[in-house]
């Protein structure tokens, strides 16, 4: 059966003031805002394509806080830059407001997040026609729960690093061949097969 992406009017971007991370003067810093869904996300449903303005790497190189909070790769010469969809009253962009759980602190639950916190993971490369870096769930995601995921990926890689035994040799699997596909054959039919129509 085809996963269809999570609607955009199914996510929420929470300003919450649960979690906080260490910035480089070693002071805690509040996230602010983060990324749920009303629904529960099944693994592997898209749930969000991240929104921004092409820039060359160099120019992201260059930008400095808080002009360079929501960048992205796209490739390895071009990033994304998401803060004009982002820094707004409803975020456009909702890719931008998902956390990475390592080196969190969870004052709720009143503990260091790691890696392993994260249930959700980025992939750049051709969908539906367009050149994007999408963000999927790694696992069932449960309404009202924080979908987090590592930002250490490369660009155009099959996946993001989340560590997960099974189903990430899995993801691996439905990626590589998703490439394979999209080189040899009609990009629409390849998706379609694993759920990206």
């Amino acid at each position: 059966m085809d996963l269809e992406p999570v609607s955009s009017n199914d996510l929420i971007a929470p300003i919450m003031h649960r979690y906080t991370y260490s910035d480089y003067r070693d002071q805690l810093v509040d996230v602010g805002r983060s990324l749920q869904s009303y629904c529960r996300v099944e693994a592997l449903q898209i749930i969000a394509i991240a929104k921004g303005d092409r820039i060359s790497m160099e120019l992201a190189d260059e930008l400095q806080y808080p002009d360079n909070r929501y960048l992205v790769a796209l490739t390895d010469d071009i990033a994304l830059d998401c803060s004009a969809y982002a820094v707004c009253q409803r975020p456009e962009c909702m890719f931008s407001m998902a956390n990475n759980a390592e080196g969190l602190i969870d004052h709720t639950g009143r503990s260091n997040m790691t890696d392993d916190n994260n249930n959700a993971a980025a992939w750049s490369g051709i969908y539906q026609n367009v050149e994007c870096v999408l963000l999927y769930a790694l696992v069932d995601i449960e309404p009202y729960t924080d979908i987090m995921w590592n930002y250490h990926y490369g660009p155009l890689s099959p996946v993001a690093t989340p560590k997960i035994g099974d189903g990430l040799r899995y993801l691996h699997a439905v990626i590589a061949d998703l490439d394979h596909r999209y080189l040899h054959e009609d990009a629409q039919d390849s998706a379609s097969d694993y759920g990206f129509s």
